[in-house]
């Protein structure tokens, strides 16, 4: 339902599978810190771990619809319904970047090659904004200036 707020999806890490993943993908904590105050957030992932699960709890602004998503189709319809998404280089990126729906993605140091290596802006999605880590490893970054940019729009 409407609570006044923008919504916000998030997702922190991609498939576990994935070869780049350990590098794509960010600690649930580490990524929290760039979510400020002020929208109503919606986990837009699968299959959280029980540390994961605890620490979406602990925030009453964190909606968890891992269960709610049998299909693709499922996660396109929640992006649909997001005012914005913020994500690793994942499959919901090039989701909510595809639906025009307004995305952050936060990069490794040596992204996939569809990101580009400098621009903050995608080639592929008009709606995308790139946030790249400045050195590899390090999420603090590009997660401050996520955090600063959110602050401006969504604080209250």
């Amino acid at each position: 339902g409407d609570t006044g707020r923008p919504r916000v999806g998030f997702a922190f890490r991609g498939n576990p599978g994935h070869q780049n993943d350990h590098n794509r993908s960010m600690d649930l904590d580490s990524f929290l810190s760039a979510l400020p105050n002020g929208a109503d957030y919606h986990f837009l992932g699968l299959d959280p771990r029980p540390d994961e699960l605890a620490s979406m709890a602990a925030r009453p602004d964190i909606h968890n619809h891992a269960d709610e998503q049998h299909d693709f189709r499922d996660a396109a319809a929640l992006v649909a319904l997001m005012d914005h998404v913020v994500t690793v280089d994942t499959s919901m990126a090039h989701l909510a970047g595809a639906l025009g729906v307004e995305t952050s993605i936060l990069l490794a140091h040596t992204p996939d090659w569809r990101w580009g290596v400098e621009s903050t802006q995608s080639g592929w999605y008009q709606s995308v904004r790139l946030f790249r880590q400045g050195t590899p490893g390090d999420w603090a970054g590009p997660a401050a200036e996520l955090a600063s940019v959110l602050r401006g729009i969504y604080a209250r």
